[in-house]
């Protein structure tokens, strides 16, 4: 084989690598431990105004008044924007006007973004994130199947280690809840 041809083989298999590393989503497996599955209650009202997260045919609800409470307390001071942030995001929800509203109204196009508007939109999600994780987990968090209040789900959560780590972020967290085989709520996140 000559020189060029090497080259030419080497390019097209790192090419199709990227490509397969690029769609390969640890997220997506379900072959970590389960570390932790316990029952969770759940709040049967909801103090109005509220938003909810929709997911199929389940929705969490969290109060305004929760949600602003859970997300912004004990912030991490070295996130960036972190005062415009909150201004942003408390002041968006105190002008929630109608009784429920799907909480996607605060999650914006982040393509679309640039800078400063593109970090305080990821900061927002993850107070969002942060809200609706903590309304769940200390039961203020009010879920509906198919419309139906829910009193309780099963919390789970697995730990483990990347199969295929690209980078010194390998450990693999990820959480679901879960009543009578529907899925609520789940997240998935990495570090090392």
């Amino acid at each position: 084989m000559t020189k060029e041809k090497i080259v030419l083989v080497s390019l097209i298999f790192i090419l199709f690598s990227s490509a397969a590393v690029g769609e390969y989503d640890p997220c997506s497996l379900d072959i970590y431990p389960t570390i932790q599955n316990r029952k969770v209650e759940h709040s049967p009202i909801i103090v109005q105004p509220a938003v909810f997260l929709a997911n199929k045919n389940s929705r969490v609800y969290l109060s305004v008044t929760d949600l602003i409470e859970f997300s912004t307390s004990n912030p991490n001071p070295h996130i960036p924007y972190l005062e415009e942030t909150i201004e942003y995001f408390t002041s968006s929800l105190k002008g929630i006007s109608e009784p429920t509203t799907n909480i996607s109204f605060l999650l914006p196009d982040l393509s679309s973004l640039e800078g400063k508007e593109q970090q305080i939109a990821i900061n927002v999600y993850g107070f969002i994130i942060k809200g609706f994780q903590t309304g769940l987990f200390n039961s203020q968090a009010m879920i509906t199947i198919n419309g139906d209040v829910v009193s309780s789900s099963t919390f789970t959560l697995q730990r483990g280690e990347e199969p295929k780590p690209i980078d010194e972020y390998n450990k693999v967290h990820k959480i679901k809840f879960i009543s009578n085989g529907t899925l609520i709520y789940d997240s998935c996140w990495m570090d090392k």
